[in-house]
């Protein structure tokens, strides 16, 4: 049969660094001891366990909170313990499933607190909540499951952690805790668990990898430290399948058939007793494999009581998606938060710092490369400077320079003689009344310019010579200065023309 799985995240194949979590170690504070697992790499390093004195705890509250610290805090200096995921009891905690209306992403936290008090006998100022989401395209909604434990409850908790020196960066609820321990991860399955423990039973019904039903008979139909009458819990696993068969969603459809059974705990070692307790099971039944979500080299982990550590085991896994409830209070949030961005802001200096090293590391032979060239090439250029000029290339430039000077003198004669005719026009165009006194012919900028001085007879005379030469067009643009006409007779002048002939 081919078995649902959510489909794998990018997270499933690049995990958040074990850094970043804070914490890989997992503690559950039972009635009887203290159960603790830490993983590196998904592969258990450190475990442990410490008993606790008759009373201390009972049914997950906590009567003596010196004794629960001391055994803590002797555990965190024997693990080096800072931060950790816990647990709470199930007896402490309520859990209902709902359907709320479409809301954005930002906003389902408030959705959900809106509903506490009408599905939970606790008041929202009072209470500490958490919620999975278990069905996002619900037609009605979208389905949540939410855990609610009241905020004297938490505060207890955190307040022995916090006097044995440990930071809680998490509490989920143990059925929630067992069940991400001993289902494999992505398989959307609707599963019943039977916990079977040192001193309460307890019975899951797990859709989509979260707890939707969570109930411990109460303490007389375990007969308080007598042994377990299977005929007792044969009744209470009936009324759990009459109820979860009889149960409706919000449009009036039953919830998913359960298709299959765990059992897990210590009491799961008599076959004979689970035999009896799951004879009016509707599905077959198998052991809990307490490091389904383990790498392999963790079943050989030497633990005595594998299955008392099942909570603490899936409250230390990494958490991949949101399947862990983390029941904190906002002062908490706050502080683990803090430790978090703390983390996380050492993380990118130092992925800072790396990559300028390997920056570094990858120019400095280019840097080597091109000192080495420029003092190359230096010292070529100090050797060129110092070679004394041979008698060949003295006699060739003494050539090529007596070459450039008869190049310009033929140059200049050749200007002489295109000035003749040019000279020629111009005495032809001139009247009487005007006498030339010199005429200079040069090159100015490469174009030959011809400049006139004179006498003219009167203003008169000088004005119509200046306009023949504009009537012309050869001379280009002709303006005598306004200086040349202050005399009304024998007028000196001067001008600049541009021929074009």
């Amino acid at each position: 049969m081919a078995v649902p799985r959510r489909a794998q995240s990018f997270f499933s194949f690049f995990p958040t660094p074990e850094f970043l979590l804070l914490s890989t170690a997992g503690i559950a504070i039972k009635d009887k001891g203290v159960r603790f697992v830490q993983f590196k790499s998904l592969k258990l390093s450190s475990w442990g366990t410490a008993p606790l004195p008759i009373g201390v705890v009972e049914s997950g509250f906590i009567t003596d909170p010196a004794s629960v610290s001391s055994v803590l805090k002797e555990m965190a200096v024997a693990h080096k313990i800072n931060y950790v995921r816990a647990t709470l009891p199930d007896e402490k905690a309520y859990l209902f499933t709902t359907v709320i209306d479409k809301v954005p992403p930002e906003s389902l936290r408030d959705a959900v607190a809106f509903i506490i008090e009408e599905n939970a006998p606790v008041s929202l100022p009072e209470s500490v909540f958490d919620f999975q989401v278990v069905d996002a395209n619900h037609p009605s909604g979208i389905k949540v499951t939410v855990a609610v434990v009241t905020k004297k409850v938490i505060e207890a908790y955190q307040d022995v952690f916090h006097a044995a020196g440990i930071t809680p960066i998490s509490f989920d609820i143990e059925s929630q805790a067992i069940a991400r321990a001993v289902i494999p991860e992505g398989d959307a399955r609707t599963t019943l668990i039977v916990s079977l423990g040192e001193s309460k039973a307890s019975f899951y019904i797990v859709e989509n990898e979260v707890v939707q039903l969570s109930t411990t008979p109460a303490q007389d139909v375990l007969a308080k430290g007598a042994p377990i009458n299977p005929q007792d819990l044969r009744n209470e696993l009936r009324k759990v399948l009459t109820f979860w068969s009889s149960k409706v969603d919000a449009r009036g459809q039953a919830e998913k058939k359960i298709e299959r059974a765990i059992v897990c705990g210590t009491g799961a070692e008599n076959i004979t007793l689970i035999n009896e307790i799951m004879s009016e099971c509707p599905v077959e039944y198998s052991l809990a494999d307490a490091w389904t979500n383990a790498k392999a080299a963790s079943k050989k982990a030497p633990i005595a009581e594998v299955p008392e550590y099942l909570s603490a085991i899936g409250a230390a896994l990494p958490v991949k998606k949101r399947r862990m409830y983390k029941m904190l209070t906002d002062e908490e949030r706050g502080v683990v938060s803090s430790a978090y961005h703390s983390r996380r802001s050492a993380v990118m200096l130092g992925a800072l710092m790396a990559v300028l090293a390997i920056g570094l590391i990858g120019l400095f032979p280019s840097y080597m490369l091109a000192e080495l060239r420029y003092k190359d090439a230096s010292n070529q250029l100090k050797m060129i400077g110092n070679l004394e000029p041979s008698a060949e290339e003295a006699a060739l430039h003494e050539w090529l320079s007596d070459f450039n000077l008869k190049l310009r003198t033929l140059s200049q004669r050749e200007n002489v003689r295109n000035a003749t005719p040019s000279i020629g026009e111009l005495i032809k165009i001139k009247d009487s009344q005007i006498k030339f006194t010199s005429l200079v012919w040069s090159l100015d900028k490469g174009k030959p310019t011809l400049s006139v001085t004179g006498v003219a007879t009167s203003r008169e005379d000088l004005i119509t010579f200046e306009n023949t030469l504009n009537k012309d067009g050869r001379w280009g643009e002709v303006s005598i200065p306004i200086s040349n006409l202050a005399k009304d007779k024998d007028i000196d002048f001067q001008v600049k023309l541009t021929p074009t002939i």
